[in-house]
C-alpha cells in the first residue's frame, strides 16, 4: 500500500515562481501570527534567490496545479562544529 499523496509535484522554483514564493512567506507569517516582520520585497526575493549570487534555493509543492507549500534552504557553515550545515 502506498502512502505518497496522490497529485503532489515538488520541483526546483524559478524567477516566475517569485509571486507565489512571497505570497507563501506572507501565509506562513499569518498563520505564526508574525506578519508585522515580514518586510521581504519581491526584488528582494529575486535579487538574492535568482540573481548572479544565490543565497538560497528554494522548492515549491503543488497540488495539481496550485501552490501548497514551499522549502527555502541554505548552505552555512557551523565554526563551532567545523562542518557545513543546512539551514531549512
Amino acid at each position: 500500500m502506498s502512502t505518497r499523496p496522490t497529485g503532489l509535484s515538488i520541483r526546483r522554483a524559478t524567477r516566475r515562481d517569485v509571486p507565489t514564493i512571497l505570497r507563501l512567506i506572507r501565509g506562513l507569517a499569518a498563520y505564526e501570527r508574525l506578519t508585522r516582520q515580514v518586510t521581504a520585497t519581491a526584488a528582494q526575493i529575486r535579487r538574492h534567490g535568482f540573481g548572479r549570487r544565490r543565497y538560497f534555493e528554494t522548492l515549491i509543492c503543488r497540488r495539481g496545479e496550485r501552490p501548497i507549500g514551499f522549502a527555502l534552504y541554505f548552505f552555512t557553515f557551523s565554526t563551532f562544529l567545523a562542518r557545513p550545515t543546512l539551514y531549512l
